[in-house]
Parts: C-alpha cells; sequence; structure tokens
C-alpha cells in the first residue's frame, strides 16, 4: 500500500487493490489485553492438585472425572497467552467445585433413611472412620483452597489500587 500511495502513475485498480488490502489486514486485528491476567492462583492450584492420584480409588468415578476434566481444562487456560483474567478466574472456580466434589469411593448411592448405610440416615457409615487416609488429604486441600483464595486477593488489590 506504502508503494502504491508512493507511486504518482499508479492507477485506480492498484490502490483499489492497496486499499482493500488495508482494510482486511485492519479487520484482522486482534486486541490485545493491556493487563496480563493474574494466573499465580491458578498456577498454584493446579501445581499442587496436579498430583492427586485417584490411584487406590478413594474417589467415585463420577467425581474424579469432573475434577480431571477441570485440571485439563485449568491446564489449557494457563497454556494460552490470549487467555483473559475472566477465563482465568473461571477455571480456578471450576477447579474449586470440582476439588470440593470429590467424593469418597461409595458416598451416596447407600439406602436413603436406612442408618449405617453409605446414603443412609445416621449411623458410622455415612461419614469415614477415624484415621480415614480420605480425610487428611480433604483438610489438605481446603487449607491449600483458603490461601490460593487469599492470594488472589491479595493480587487483585495490587493490580487495582488507586495510583497504579
Amino acid at each position: 500500500a506504502e508503494a502504491v500511495a508512493a507511486d504518482p502513475n499508479a492507477t485506480e485498480a492498484q490502490i483499489a487493490s492497496a486499499a482493500s488490502g488495508l482494510r482486511a489486514a485492519f479487520n484482522g486485528l486482534v486486541l490485545l489485553p493491556t493487563t496480563p491476567p493474574v494466573t499465580a492462583v491458578l498456577d498454584a492450584l493446579v501445581g499442587s492438585l496436579g498430583a492427586v492420584t485417584n490411584a487406590d480409588g478413594a474417589y467415585s468415578a463420577a467425581s474424579w472425572t469432573t475434577f480431571q476434566n477441570a485440571l485439563t481444562a485449568a491446564e489449557a487456560v494457563l497454556a494460552n497467552p490470549g487467555a483473559t483474567q475472566a477465563e482465568v478466574d473461571s477455571a480456578v472456580a471450576a477447579l474449586n467445585a470440582a476439588l470440593i466434589g470429590l467424593m469418597p469411593a461409595g458416598a451416596g448411592g447407600g439406602t436413603p433413611g436406612t442408618p449405617g448405610t453409605p446414603g443412609g440416615a445416621g449411623g458410622s457409615g455415612d461419614l469415614p472412620p477415624t484415621g480415614s487416609s480420605t480425610a487428611l488429604p480433604n483438610v489438605w486441600l481446603a487449607a491449600l483452597l483458603m490461601l490460593a483464595g487469599a492470594g488472589l486477593v491479595a493480587a487483585r488489590r495490587r493490580t487495582t489500587a488507586p495510583g497504579r
């Protein structure tokens, strides 16, 4: 287009073609975010939760699949250089919800109203036994989520503080 503009002998067809090319190039431009998204919390969650396994079958198949899908989606958001803050926040929320939704294998599906059976009303079958191997990881993960949430709040306050 610059060559056509500089050419005093350019034809109307050359000018129209150059203008058309400029319009196409302009329409193809993508606006990049001016502030990169804050991904520290999502990085921390994916980094720590990537080590969680279900090799011992501690979690129900449905809740484990939901968790794995949320983890995979979060990893995809982190790998996307064009991810928006809304996508990062959504991935954090989905991963938190999937983590909280991890159910012990055999949970639910019991006879409702029958004490002592999974899904029943009362009795020792409703809760993991004292010293259960599934209770400690859940407490650890809950603490991690609280720390991650605090980190997200702190990061947002830094980026939205007046005078910045």
